[in-house]
């Protein structure tokens, strides 16, 4: 899989972008002095997420429209494979940025060559956490962090079908030339990468 991601065509995206954030954790922050960290993708390297194992490295999840990034913030899927009701406030953050080199698995050539499906990389990737193990989207993810090459995986959203799109981000691959910032007009948020 390493030699095709290494040869594999990318495509550049660029923002605005979407992200909803648990109103929770920014006032926790903001209420500390902390920067927001709204853009670092701790909570998938702690927590783990579709291309990030637990413990393994930042990932920040965006979507490409509000509509889909309030989706997949509100619709919980539970290791049962039960979709919680949302329970919680969130805050809409717009990021904008220009991405340069993005894989695209919305591309069924791209995903031929990886020799991988549509539905393989939006499939249940929970429950394979809780019960210990690496999901196939989670160790794909590992890969791609390790080629090196790659600032961010586009992915259709599993929850906003067919139309959603969202990007798996590597803060720490993103290259010269690459960025993505808050808009904030209020100036309580600013954040930039990198």
């Amino acid at each position: 899989m390493k030699r095709a991601l290494r040869r594999v065509p990318l495509i550049g995206a660029d923002g605005p972008f979407h992200r909803f954030v648990d109103l929770w954790f920014v006032h926790q922050n903001l209420a500390g002095g902390k920067k927001t960290e709204v853009l670092a993708g701790l909570g998938a390297k702690m927590l783990g997420g579709r291309f990030t194992p637990r413990g393994a490295f930042e990932t920040l999840y965006v979507a490409t429209t509000a509509a889909t990034a309030r989706i997949e913030a509100e619709s919980r899927i539970t290791a049962s494979g039960v979709v919680d009701a949302p329970s919680k406030p969130y805050v809409h953050f717009v990021v904008r940025g220009s991405l340069q080199k993005v894989l695209d698995l919305t591309d069924a050539g791209v995903l031929a060559t990886l020799k991988t499906t549509e539905e393989e990389m939006t499939g249940p990737w929970i429950m394979g956490q809780v019960q210990g193990d690496e999901a196939p989207t989670q160790v794909f993810g590992r890969v791609v962090h390790a080629v090196r090459r790659i600032e961010a995986i586009l992915f259709p959203s599993s929850k906003d079908r067919p139309e959603g799109r969202c990007l798996a981000v590597l803060p720490d691959r993103l290259k010269r030339g690459s960025s993505l910032e808050i808009v904030d007009e209020t100036g309580l948020v600013r954040e930039r990468l990198p």
